[in-house]
């Protein structure tokens, strides 16, 4: 499996029909599976889930995600809104702000289901000094429900943290989990400020485990794709799916035999 993540710097009604036919063209050739933040309310392209921990609003921005069942027909993935509970892991660093996820961020996380038997959660951090500490409450926390249990995870996303950061931040006190180890850093910029914001952290072991940094385009988004690719845990791979109810016109939910799918031609898309 292969999975893709992007920050799309607010894809939307209003982005061109090439930009979002050259993100169609990119993700497909990069990834069976893709998730993707910063997409706006009026996002077309894909059905955008705006999984906020505060009081939802139009001008917020949103996640998505979609699978490739074939050559021609992708499934909008349906993400999972979780909360974070504090660990004692976390509390030992005794980050100023507390220990309310809630708090400390205003984007939920994002579970997309399981790939390859590997639990894949997602999230678009806080442009603030949160960001580090934001990392922390969710690493602890996967590996206070996973690792126990002999469960492999991954977390990707737009960190909005390098990786560099996440060690700083503890400033004097011990690193309570050896985050050094789960670091999947591409040791390459993925944002046009020259940082690395995009990345991921997984309990896999790392000599197996292989990230990809895309090429920067400034017309197109000021993150690069993403791609990492791990070897198999087992066969398992659950996700659910959504959908629009032609009746209603409502998102709903589906399994992967659920109709009506996204037919994709490409080449039908101009501006």
């Amino acid at each position: 499996m292969k999975l893709a993540f992007w920050n799309t710097q607010r894809l939307g009604k209003s982005t061109s029909i090439s930009t979002q036919r050259q993100l169609i063209i990119n993700t497909k050739k990069n990834a069976e599976v893709a998730i993707f933040c910063e997409l706006t309310t009026a996002c077309e392209i894909m059905i955008p889930q705006n999984l906020t921990n505060r009081v939802p609003n139009p001008s917020q921005l949103c996640y998505g995600a979609f699978r490739w069942i074939n050559d021609s027909i992708r499934m909008d993935i349906s993400l999972k809104k979780l909360t974070p509970m504090s660990t004692k892991e976390y509390q030992s660093i005794e980050f100023d702000g507390g220990n309310n996820f809630k708090t400390l961020c205003d984007r939920a996380l994002a579970k997309c289901g399981i790939l390859d038997g590997v639990h894949i959660y997602s999230i678009h951090g806080p442009a603030s000094d949160n960001a580090a500490k934001i990392v922390w409450f969710v690493v602890c926390y996967l590996q206070n429900i996973h690792d126990g249990k002999g469960e492999k995870w991954i977390f990707i996303g737009d960190l909005n943290a390098p990786p560099s950061k996440l060690t700083e931040a503890l400033g004097p006190k011990p690193d309570p989990i050896g985050i050094n180890k789960l670091i999947v850093d591409p040791f390459k910029a993925t944002h046009a400020k020259g940082k690395t914001l995009d990345y991921a952290l997984t309990n896999l072991d790392l000599k197996k485990v292989k990230i990809g940094v895309g090429k920067l385009s400034k017309d197109f988004s000021d993150h690069t794709l993403i791609t990492l690719e791990w070897e198999k845990v087992s066969d398992t791979t659950s996700l659910a799916y959504l959908t629009i109810d032609p009746k209603t016109g409502n998102t709903i939910e589906v399994d992967e035999a659920g109709k009506p799918l996204h037919e994709v031609d490409d080449s039908k898309m101009s501006d």
